[in-house]
């Protein structure tokens, strides 16, 4: 019987695929198909921080080795990135697959694994502004070589930072073509009042996803008495909102439809974006009365170029509108409340995701798929 001899490129694969599930103890359970056809090496459901309870990440890495023989580590001391060729067919399943795939390269001269996310490796490859990966792939032929940057080190903070990679189910209803991740109609749910610690924690994740970024603070004591007496917490600024921030009029929302149509208006939107006025009113004390200050601050808010304040309430929108109308004088504009609130998160899949846990609603509606319903055909049946 031939005695069966170990394959070095196997050992040396052994080694350096144990060294890096090592690097994750603690830090995830170990996923990985019975039968490699994935092309993808280990995987990682991550646990939470602090924790071994599992969170709802997980992370595929496709590794690769480079022996110090092909490439030293006096050799390195000299690059800034290493390259790697791969198959085009596999960097197309990785880029398109729903969970993050990263592409690590184990450097035996260093004894270091080094590593991106294949999309960041992709789309950095490609940006160039003349076409994406997907417009190019026919040119590219069979293998396409990516770069890795030497610094992107796989240690205990990149494994941390890898539980920012979110993934969300879109079989389900769509908004306007925009999958969600639930089922909620964002114009037909509303918020209840919340805590008013959580309600400015999400107050400014929205801000943050709209790039509103604040140039002068405003003391709100100087405009609402209620701030000024403590019985009511609020926040003032004016700064720039780089995205367009959009909500509805809920009040002017169908929620029912007619007895000879299925068609409900959507209501009244209001937006804005550049310079902006911001009042978030996160604990109501009753209603909102001006401060002696007030003509001055809202002078202030008009010497700045704004016409409007945008108003972010914790109550519902009937409720801010009657408080609200006195406050800004020729600044007012219809606010947000509970309503048009549970529209911005629900329409914010990532704010929503962040805070599915901790909402409280007043009541909900769902949207919901007609399978029966036909696409838009723009010419007619017959002609076709």
């Amino acid at each position: 019987m031939t005695p069966h001899r170990l394959n070095p490129e196997e050992v040396f694969e052994d080694r350096y695929t144990d060294a890096f599930v090592r690097r994750f103890h603690g830090r995830g359970v170990r996923v990985n198909y019975k039968r490699d056809r994935a092309a993808l090496d280990v995987g990682f459901h991550l646990t939470a921080p602090g924790s071994l309870e599992l969170s709802n990440v997980r992370v595929w890495f496709q590794l690769k080795g480079i022996h110090r023989e092909t490439l030293d580590a006096e050799r390195l001391g000299t690059m800034t990135t290493v390259a790697l060729s791969l198959d085009v067919d596999d960097i197309k399943k990785w880029y398109a697959a729903p969970e993050a795939v990263y592409v690590v390269i184990y450097l035996e001269a260093l004894d270091e694994f080094i590593g991106d996310d294949i999309r960041d490796l992709v789309d950095e490859s490609f940006a160039d502004h003349q076409g994406t990966f997907t417009s190019k792939m026919d040119g590219l032929g069979k293998t396409f070589s990516l770069k890795v940057n030497k610094s992107a080190i796989i240690d205990e903070t990149r494994i941390e930072g890898m539980l920012r990679h979110k993934s969300m189910r879109v079989d389900g209803p769509s908004w306007r073509g925009i999958p969600l991740g639930h089922r909620f109609d964002p114009l037909r749910s509303e918020l209840q009042v919340l805590d008013p610690p959580l309600f400015v924690d999400l107050v400014e994740a929205l801000l943050t996803a709209h790039g509103y970024r604040i140039r002068q603070y405003l003391e709100a004591s100087s405009l609402l008495k209620g701030v000024e007496d403590g019985t009511d917490e609020a926040y003032l600024s004016l700064g720039t909102m780089y995205s367009r921030y959009e909500w509805p009029f809920s009040l002017s929302v169908e929620f029912g439809v007619s007895p000879d149509s299925d068609y409900r208006d959507e209501g009244q939107m209001m937006s804005v974006q550049g310079s902006t006025a911001l009042f978030v009113h996160s604990h109501l004390g009753g209603h909102a009365q001006p401060a002696t200050k007030a003509p001055a601050i809202l002078q202030t808010i008009r010497d700045a170029g704004v016409g409007k304040v945008l108003a972010i309430g914790n109550a519902s929108e009937s409720l801010l509108m009657a408080s609200y109308r006195g406050l800004f004088d020729d600044l007012y504009e219809l606010p947000l409340g509970g309503g048009a609130l549970a529209y911005s998160i629900l329409t914010a899949p990532r704010v929503f995701a962040a805070f599915e846990d901790r909402l409280v609603w007043r009541f909900v509606n769902y949207l919901w798929d007609d399978p029966d319903r036909l696409g838009v055909q723009l010419a007619p049946p017959d002609e076709k």
